[in-house]
């Protein structure tokens, strides 16, 4: 039996990198972007006002996940890191977290109908802690390419700059057509200012 070819990256890299490569490299901001837009604006105003749902539990459930979060990003981190495979250490994790981290976000804010506080709490506590833990396998070896592009501090922090503008300009646009086109403002609405 022979052995599978594994990726390997060369052991410098050096010289400025294209923009499309950092362009493409700031895309990977636009899931984590769209999930905390979706998260930080929607989702305790979703579960309290309008399920009914009492903050304070509402609270709790996003406060567990974040919590248990901040303990599966080392352990995935050094998983990545240590990762072999013929596609490399990053994209096999970033690959799979695709469709547990969509369908984790759509079942988070999909709720079931006529739920009590408890199967709310429950169903929101653990969607909230999937979703988190999809976006982990996804962001946490994406975050790791960056470094990998370019040994040059210049050219890293050049990528970092694209990153944050591509993530930025996407919640500007996602915040103005959420506004404009899925709850525009109406005559009704206008008056109750």
């Amino acid at each position: 039996m022979t052995q599978a070819s594994t990726y390997s990256r060369a052991s410098t890299r050096e010289g400025k990198l294209p923009i499309s490569t950092k362009f493409y490299q700031g895309i990977g901001s636009l899931p984590e972007s769209f999930m905390n837009f979706a998260f930080n604006t929607f989702l305790l105003f979703f579960y309290n006002q309008v399920l009914g749902m009492p903050a304070a539990l509402a609270s709790v459930g996003i406060s567990a996940a974040l919590i248990l979060d901040a303990f599966v990003d080392p352990i995935v981190g050094s998983y990545s890191d240590n990762l072999r495979s013929r596609l490399g250490r990053r994209h096999p994790l970033m690959y799979a977290s695709a469709l547990p981290l969509g369908l984790a976000l759509f079942l988070s804010l999909t709720p079931p109908t006529g739920a009590s506080h408890t199967l709310l709490f429950v169903w929101l506590t653990a969607t909230v802690i999937a979703t988190r833990i999809s976006m982990t396998f996804l962001l946490i070896p994406w975050s790791a390419m960056y470094a990998e592009l370019s040994d040059d501090y210049a050219e890293r922090s050049s990528i970092i700059t694209w990153r944050y503008l591509v993530g930025w300009i996407a919640v500007v646009a996602l915040t103005f057509c959420t506004w404009t086109f899925i709850f525009p403002s109406t005559p009704v609405s206008d008056a109750k200012r």
